[in-house]
């Protein structure tokens, strides 16, 4: 209660500075703006898809760099060689951010100790005239068509930086844990939420342009058009509590609300903008899909949308599972859905948990499922399930080429829960240790097209992708603070 008091009261405050009110105008100066190839916050690009066009490569084969950090690798051990690595002062959490000042792209890398490090594309860090760091955990920064470098940290900071020399341009804050990254408006407005429910939309200036209180909010705001004014645009949030909101983007004015059948944790709103839609996963495994315009589940033609259920027979918790009649008398329970959603051309791809045991093991691996934009009540195209003791915190990210679609996933695997035990688990008594450690996949309709392994837990971080003629490549980060990159050349 102390805190929601002083939360009001700093609203007061910022409102009472800004004195046309709710709807204040902001003094933008130069307007920045997202440019559609740009991937800003949460690997989502301006759409929030989580989707990229490229070739996909012809080949199968893909071998992993660890390219960050350098610096400390060659100061440690003396090896300065590209691929000598070591664990980061900061673990990766986040997802790295390919972007860059006209034709020298660069990588942005924020990590948990809150330092914003800029790479360029072989690893090297580069020196800004001024550091960023943000002296706490920070989310997954958000590049502008300026190159401005925006971020958030749970100190409860939203800040702006220059991309050339790292000067801080504008801050603001909201006085509580900010846990998602921020997202723009193409007029410039900051938008984030925080732990504690509060979401504003903050002009470059400083002045907040208006305020609501939701519930907790762990995923970044969604930004598309707004589906019954094309001259202007709509914001959707979601909270913790299973509720979708939208407003309108120049008062806050709320347009319509959504509710989910359970909580929303880090998976954010996708926007399919062909079909004005917006898709949303809660923990139960249910997939929600609505009309942007109106927020019910239909779309843009009128029709029915029914939610799919990603769910597992249990006590067996083996078959894949929609509804108790799909289980031979046993129930159906939901997965777990942490991470955002990837939009296909056709197909959206929902990446599930796994379920776990009350010492925190993984006892149900997590799974990736692949359902038509249709819905209507259809079992999924396909379903790829993780090895035992696997589990997917990461959101994947797909590759979209003429008629192929490529999924890039991360999975952590407790490499002791299978049963041939890998030789350095340290077991007794029946039981062994866990030994969690990464995993990045290529699927192609349910099939994995290769798979990396990587020596520490991904967790959070999720994978961004850059193209080249050469093929692609896939940037992830690690716990243990390190970045990999993933070579896929073209055949």
């Amino acid at each position: 209660m102390i805190r929601h008091a002083a939360l009001v009261g700093l609203l007061a405050i910022l409102l009472a500075a800004c004195s046309s009110g709710s709807g204040a105008s902001c003094d933008l100066g130069t307007a920045t703006t997202l440019a559609s190839s740009d991937w800003p916050a949460g690997r989502r690009d301006s759409a929030n898809t989580g989707r990229i066009v490229a070739t996909i490569p012809a080949g199968t084969a893909a071998t992993a760099t660890c390219i960050f950090p350098r610096a400390m690798a060659a100061r440690l051990s003396g090896a300065a060689s590209r691929g000598d690595c070591v664990d980061g002062q900061g673990a990766i959490t986040t997802t790295p951010i390919v972007g860059g000042l006209g034709d020298e792209p660069r990588l942005i890398v924020a990590s948990a100790d809150g330092i914003v490090h800029v790479l360029d594309l072989e690893g090297n860090e580069i020196t800004l005239r001024n550091d960023i760091d943000l002296a706490a955990p920070v989310n997954s920064p958000l590049i502008g068509a300026d190159d401005s470098i925006f971020v958030t940290a749970k100190s409860g900071v939203t800040r702006r930086f220059s991309g050339e020399t790292g000067e801080r341009l504008f801050s603001a804050t909201l006085m509580d844990s900010i846990l998602a990254a921020p997202n723009l408006g193409p007029d410039g407005v900051v938008y984030a939420g925080t732990q504690g429910g509060f979401f504003g939309a903050v002009c470059t200036n400083g002045i907040l342009r208006f305020q609501s209180l939701l519930g907790s909010i762990s995923t970044p705001a969604a930004i598309t058009a707004d589906a019954t004014d094309p001259e202007r645009t709509v914001v959707l949030v979601a909270a913790e509590n299973g509720r979708v909101q939208a407003f309108d983007d120049e008062r806050g004015n709320l347009k319509w609300t959504f509710f989910t059948s359970a909580r929303i944790m880090r998976s954010a709103i996708v926007i399919d903008e062909t079909r004005e839609v917006f898709i949303v996963g809660d923990t139960e495994g249910f997939v929600f899909a609505g009309s942007i315009g109106s927020g019910k589940p239909i779309r843009s033609d009128g029709s029915d949308l029914v939610p799919y259920r990603a769910g597992r027979c249990a006590p067996s918790e083996s078959a894949i599972c929609r509804s108790d009649n799909d289980c031979d008398g046993e129930s159906c329970l939901g997965e777990r859905i942490v991470a955002a959603p990837a939009l296909g051309s056709n197909r959206i791809y929902i990446a599930t948990e796994g379920g776990r045991s009350e010492n925190g093991s993984v006892t149900t691996p997590g799974a990736v499922h692949a359902i038509s934009l249709e819905f209507d009540g259809r079992p999924a195209d396909w379903v790829w399930t993780a090895p035992v003791g696997g589990e997917i915190m990461s959101s994947p990210a797909v590759i979209v080429d003429d008629n192929r679609e490529v999924l890039i996933v991360g999975v952590d695997i407790d490499i002791c829960a299978a049963d041939e035990p890998a030789a350095d688990c340290v077991c007794g008594d029946g039981s062994c240790e866990p030994i969690i450690r990464g995993s990045v996949l290529a699927l192609e309709d349910g099939q994995p097209l290769w798979a990396i392994d990587l020596p520490n837990r991904i967790g959070l971080a999720s994978p961004s992708i850059r193209k080249s003629d050469g093929g692609v490549t896939i940037y992830i980060g690690t716990e243990a603070g390190q970045l990999f990159e993933i070579s896929w050349p073209a055949a």
